[in-house]
């Protein structure tokens, strides 16, 4: 996930003083901080490439499966085991990560915990939970339904005829 952006700054080496100032504030803060930074380490191991996910889901593929993987993503990170907050985001905030980037975040993952289905098997097409959207709950009437829909219709068919 970082290895685009290392490259970009080795390809491409920023002039700006005041770039540079902040980004040896991100190292210092990291090596003072010996636990926090091993544990985003092993975050970081765990989590699927956000960026690439994300330009995936707007340009390319809108698939379930990709949601699901951001949703897991943005808990990881901003979520701890207990249900607190992550000592990720308070070390994010620590080298002057803008709040509203934190806060961005956190809805998103808030929506997707609120739209998408807790457990989801590939059987299942169904990824939303109900009474999310009412049109989404007719759509999902209709499809799995359509048989006794049918059987009205035609029934309803005959009686006028």
């Amino acid at each position: 996930m970082g290895t685009r952006l290392l490259r970009d700054w080795i390809t491409y080496p920023s002039n700006n003083s005041t770039i540079l100032a902040q980004r040896h504030q991100y190292i210092n803060h990291f090596l003072q901080q010996h636990g926090i930074r091993h544990d985003i380490i092993n975050h970081f191991k765990t989590l699927h490439d956000i960026p690439r996910l994300v330009a995936t889901i707007a340009f390319r593929k809108c698939l379930p499966s990709l949601f699901i993987k951001l949703r897991t993503n943005l808990s990881t990170l901003l979520i701890n085991s207990k249900g607190e907050k992550n000592a990720i985001v308070s070390s994010l905030l620590a080298i002057n990560c803008p709040p509203t980037m934190i806060e961005a975040s956190t809805h998103y993952f808030n929506t997707l915990k609120n739209t998408l289905k807790a457990q989801i098997d590939d059987e299942h097409i169904s990824y939303i939970q109900d009474n999310v959207d009412t049109h989404i709950d007719e759509l999902r009437k209709i499809a799995y339904q359509s048989d006794g829909l049918l059987l009205h219709y035609q029934q309803e068919l005959i009686t006028k005829s």
